[in-house]
């Protein structure tokens, strides 16, 4: 896979885009690495002229709960939207940080995992919602087992 305008274009509405630091295909393509910034601070030596402020940023990560849906949902929403995707690690803070909070979403673990293929699901006609979005993102137990299944431990 290429970074094509419709992955850029897609990147820029993932939930909390305008507070990414960076993104990288590797891997030939097939993984995309997308890093947040861990605080506002560093948004902000990065981006003087910015338009976001420090409520803007804790509005999108404010909670442990906010941060655990971005890391179930957007990684997840990638793979069913870019089929020549094979895995998708999201993280946010430093990794030589203990407050890192991090996923790496494998396409065929996670198929295995929900027991049916993540592409197949839609928005139009509500499989994405309905198997998805309702079971994962809104069952904190469910999103608590999901992030434990792909190497995320909520501190």
């Amino acid at each position: 896979m290429e970074y094509t305008a419709e992955l850029e274009r897609y990147l820029g509405v993932l939930r909390g885009s305008p507070f990414i630091k960076s993104t990288e295909l590797i891997a030939g393509g097939n993984d995309l690495h997308i890093i947040y910034y861990s605080n506002y601070a560093d948004y902000l030596a990065d981006n003087k002229d910015t338009n976001h402020s420090e409520k803007d940023f804790n509005n999108y990560f404010g909670s442990g709960d906010a941060i655990a849906k971005i890391l179930v949902g957007e990684p997840v929403r990638l793979l069913r939207e870019f089929k020549d995707l094979e895995n998708v690690t999201l993280e946010f803070g430093n990794p030589t940080q203990d407050d890192n909070k991090h996923v790496h979403v494998s396409r065929y673990i996670l198929n295995k995992y929900l027991g049916y293929k993540v592409e197949g699901l839609s928005v139009e006609d509500g499989s994405w919602r309905e198997k998805f979005s309702n079971v994962y993102l809104y069952d904190k137990s469910k999103r608590e087992a999901f992030l434990e299944q792909f190497g995320c431990e909520m501190k």
